[in-house]
């Protein structure tokens, strides 16, 4: 198997992302974990993109030169494109490199290996300059990740531990679109957990079930899951350890929560050797006694994330047809670029504020008026937010904004007004459908 042309996987590594240790089947629970496809990471930030294998972090590729005047912009590089594929995130550096390019990450759209990589640039934006510079893989998480206690949204991690989130394929278990994966930093246990909320459960059974991949160093106890709490003092209890194999397997662990509890956490210790590397997929929380593996189903959930995710800070629009091929008002908007991962691109709603200055005059009558509005599409059919309309000529707009997304994550924005433009926009989301 090739992945993006530019590396050859081995056969088994793709035969263990097929293979599951499976229990006998039950019906399908309710599943009452949050983000269980690690899709919101608004506490971390992003840095170097993991390799294939999950033992450590990707090289910056040499630029030669990139092409100028189009919002879609083509790296020419010298050498190996190594694992970088379409769809994956970069971000670039360098003396003299064009502002436009250096906003934020930037999505691979096209990929020649060993020649070029092309992506859009952000706010609908064009450089005008070609300069040598440096194009990182990057991803939410990994190095970042390693100075907080955070891992994707409601999920905590041992401190030092680095978290990302994985999508190449051959790391994912059957039916999940990602997966966490955690590099273990020490030789001793490191956890994933997951914090409840004590009142729920109190004088109930809740069991907790999740599907690891290993790879890398092996021992002979690797990882189980565990419940944390109890009456007063605690308790820990385990399931039984899982033996690194050549594929997923699942572990589920059931725990009666005392009236008197006053704290429950569910999670994964992993307990294999330092550089070892776990992909935790398809978790699940639910009442009763079992869980039975294959029986994950994805919640569809309205999601409060732990901080505010900002796409956009103090941001000017411009308008014009400069820098796009058609005279279109219309600007492709990437939220998993422009938000450096956090938000993956699976995410379909995303909900928050919106506020700008529009310093041209004001328009009356029936005419088209200088206005923001988000479209999951710039041609029909297509669903739009709520429209941000200047207040006044110079003044600061303030609205909500229900940002509707397409089925890669993205929007296009348009102010009506062909030539229109806005300064200090900046936007806050703090509501995320999950689906």
């Amino acid at each position: 198997m090739t992945l993006s042309g530019s590396r050859t996987v081995a056969p088994w590594l793709l035969a263990a992302a097929l293979c599951v240790h499976a229990a006998p089947a039950t019906a399908a629970p309710a599943n009452l974990a949050p983000n269980t496809q690690w899709e919101i990471f608004s506490g971390v930030s992003y840095s170097a993109r993991w390799n294939i294998e999950g033992s450590a972090p990707m090289r910056a590729i040499a630029v030669t030169g990139n092409s100028t005047e189009l919002n879609a912009v083509t790296f020419f590089v010298s050498g190996s494109t190594g694992e970088l594929k379409v769809g994956d995130l970069i971000a670039v550096s360098g003396a003299g490199v064009d502002p436009v390019l250096t906003r934020c990450p930037m999505r691979v759209v096209a990929l020649t290996p060993g020649r070029s990589v092309t992506v859009d640039a952000p706010l609908g934006l064009a450089p005008s300059r070609s300069t040598p510079s440096r194009m990182l893989p990057v991803n939410i998480g990994g190095e970042a990740s390693t100075r907080t206690g955070d891992a994707a949204d409601r999920w905590s991690k041992t401190f030092t531990l680095p978290v990302w989130r994985e999508d190449n394929p051959v790391n994912l278990a059957p039916g999940a679109w990602y997966a966490l994966a955690a590099h273990k930093d020490l030789d001793e246990a490191e956890t994933i957990s997951l914090p409840l909320d004590v009142t729920r459960f109190r004088g109930r059974t809740v069991a907790f079930g999740v599907n690891v991949l290993q790879r890398g160093p092996r021992g002979a106890a690797t990882w189980r899951v565990f419940f944390r709490g109890g009456g007063p003092g605690g308790s820990v209890s385990f399931s039984p350890a899982a033996v690194a194999g050549d594929g997923y397997e699942w572990r589920e662990i059931a725990f009666a929560v005392p009236m008197n509890a006053t704290t429950l956490t569910a999670g994964i210790s992993l307990e294999g050797p330092r550089g070892a590397t776990y992909y935790i997929a398809n978790p699940v929380l639910t009442p009763g006694r079992t869980i039975g593996a294959d029986n994950y189903v994805k919640p569809q959930e309205t999601f409060v994330p732990i901080v505010h995710v900002s796409p956009w800070i103090n941001a000017s629009l411009n308008f014009q047809a400069t820098g796009d091929p058609v005279s279109s008002p219309y600007r492709m908007f990437d939220l998993y670029a422009e938000s450096g991962g956090q938000i993956a691109p699976t995410v379909r709603l995303a909900e928050g504020a919106i506020e700008g200055i529009d310093a041209n005059p004001v328009l009356t009558g029936a005419a088209r008026n200088r206005a923001i509005s988000f479209t999951n599409s710039p041609t029909a059919p297509n669903l739009f937010s709520p429209i941000l309309g200047q207040y006044a000529a110079n003044v600061k707009s303030f609205g909500p904004l229900s940002l509707p997304l397409d089925d890669r994550g993205r929007a296009w924005f348009t102010s009506g007004v062909v030539g229109d433009t806005w300064y200090n926009v900046s936007i806050d989301l703090c509501v995320f459908l999950l689906q």
